[in-house]
């Protein structure tokens, strides 16, 4: 009931034209982060993670993966192998109806809606939501990181 309601709130915010979708990507501060953008940088090996902070001579207390607290972390590993990563993958397999899967690299995420035979929407839909998923792993690995927010996710809790 509570995912309903947050449902229900959030829809009340959205506001419908009668013109025909398209996308958009603008470089206006206020236009938000693309997650495109973000997942490209993942697979790029271009965001702020622990590993690539110490090849770039920072100082951390340590490179191991904040989350899991068992693995070096790097971009990969973020999205791809940790524990609590692949909890969230298998979570998502289940809510958009598809077979579980395994990925064994960020590229692989990025093209996982090649690997089911889906109709063109879907398949648009099953990238989409893997592109905002990397998105939300990385926000919620900052929040722990930078503001102590703990993360929580079926039987995982990280603090």
């Amino acid at each position: 009931m509570d995912e309903f309601r947050c449902l229900l709130l959030a829809c009340q915010q959205v506001v419908l034209s009668e013109g025909p979708d398209r996308l958009m990507w603008g470089l206006d501060e206020g236009d938000g982060f693309s997650v495109v953008i973000h997942a490209w940088r993942v697979e790029m090996k271009r965001i702020p993670v622990m590993i690539e902070l110490v090849k770039r001579g920072f100082m951390v207390s340590s490179g191991i993966c904040p989350i899991c607290e068992e693995n070096l972390e790097s971009a990969e590993h973020l999205v791809v192998s940790c524990q609590f990563a692949q909890s969230v993958w298998c979570i998502i397999s289940f809510w958009c109806k598809i077979s579980p899967f395994f990925a064994f690299s960020v590229k692989d995420l990025l093209e996982l809606h090649r690997f089911y035979q889906l109709p063109k929407w879907k398949a648009k839909a099953l990238n989409a939501v893997c592109l905002t998923t990397t998105w939300c792993l990385w926000r919620a690995r900052n929040a722990l990181v930078h503001e102590g927010k703990p993360i929580y996710i079926g039987a995982w809790s990280v603090r």
